[in-house]
């Protein structure tokens, strides 16, 4: 079964989305396989949002190892997708901590957004269209406020929303049309671009799916780009939620032109089948290089033909919602 090759992999944990993941050290695994699994935490605090996640190419034969530890991940069904605010209640569970917050402590955090000015817009929309989501992630921020003095971040209350956002209605991204669907993926390439920019071993850790104090550093001083990337989450998820459009599942031949696609660009065999397949390098990438392979990978999907970009697009939407 072609679904069996898919593995579920987040390049991103983007972040900003996508799509949580842990504000703290998170050792960067030597392996690419390893990054198929985002390390999700429900105490994490700053959830970056993630790029595309890499449908492998389900024309080739899986490598025993990688089929054994694979899910076994069945197409998806063609139903309607719950509305949002309903699977919102299952997808994040209550913390009884929350219903202990103040008013007081309620303000101070909605302060704080509104200060941040460029993610207010956005966390506005987000808490017009999903108030629920919106209001779970200040009660999160305001039930760790043990002191007078503490100050909430906006970042992590932002983030945390577009995290809770993803997970529970990412799915109707996937049914938006081709407009709304792309700027996912293209607001990610700006995001890898800016991050390969600033430090490249920042942007090879952000797509093993680890984040640091340094990864915070770069998402507070570049609050813009991080709310275009939720921006264009979120109009996909109202696009999709409105339009319901199925865009069909990827063929052995839509996978086959993001393969030769990826050989077009000069990838070797090797770093294709890391970026297709999971396999690992030794030795591994440079940081650099590792890069500008998601980079490439980005802009190979952007290139393809509407119907199949349409299809790994949607694929991709629906796997980074569900993982």
């Amino acid at each position: 079964m072609n679904f069996l090759r898919i593995v579920l992999v987040v390049l991103a944990t983007f972040i900003l989305a996508a799509i949580g993941w842990r504000l703290a050290h998170v050792p960067r695994p030597t392996s690419p396989e390893v990054a198929s699994m985002p390390a999700t935490s429900p105490e994490s605090t700053v959830a970056p949002t993630p790029p595309a996640p890499i449908p492998t190419v389900p024309a080739r034969p899986a490598p025993t190892q990688q089929s054994a530890a694979t899910p076994d991940i069945s197409p998806p069904t063609s139903s309607p997708a719950q509305p949002a605010e309903t699977t919102a209640a299952t997808a994040t569970a209550p913390d009884p901590a929350t219903t202990a917050v103040s008013d007081a402590q309620r303000g101070r955090v909605e302060k704080a957004m509104q200060d941040a000015a460029e993610l207010t817009p956005t966390f506005d929309r987000i808490k017009n269209a999903f108030p629920a989501v919106a209001q779970r992630a200040v009660d999160g921020a305001a039930a760790k406020l043990k002191a007078d003095t503490d100050r909430p971040s906006p970042d992590d209350v932002f983030a945390n929303a577009v995290r809770d956002l993803r997970q529970s209605s990412g799915v109707l991204a996937a049914k938006a049309g081709p407009d709304s669907l792309g700027a996912i993926f293209d607001k990610q390439s700006a995001m890898l671009a800016e991050l390969s920019q600033t430090d490249p071993h920042l942007c090879a850790d952000y797509l093993y799916g680890g984040t640091s104090p340094a990864y915070a550093d770069f998402a507070a001083g570049h609050r813009a780009l991080v709310a275009q990337a939720a921006e264009a989450t979120l109009g996909a998820i109202l696009d999709g939620r409105k339009q319901q459009i199925d865009h069909g599942t990827p063929s052995p031949d839509d996978f086959k032109l993001v393969e030769d696609g990826l050989t077009a660009k000069g990838l070797s065999a090797d770093e294709i089948s890391a970026l297709l397949d999971g396999k690992s390098l030794d030795p591994p990438l440079p940081d650099d290089r590792l890069c500008g392979n998601a980079r490439t990978y980005l802009s190979v999907l952007h290139d393809l033909p509407l119907d199949p970009r349409l299809r790994v697009y949607g694929l991709a939407a629906e796997l980074l919602a569900r993982s």
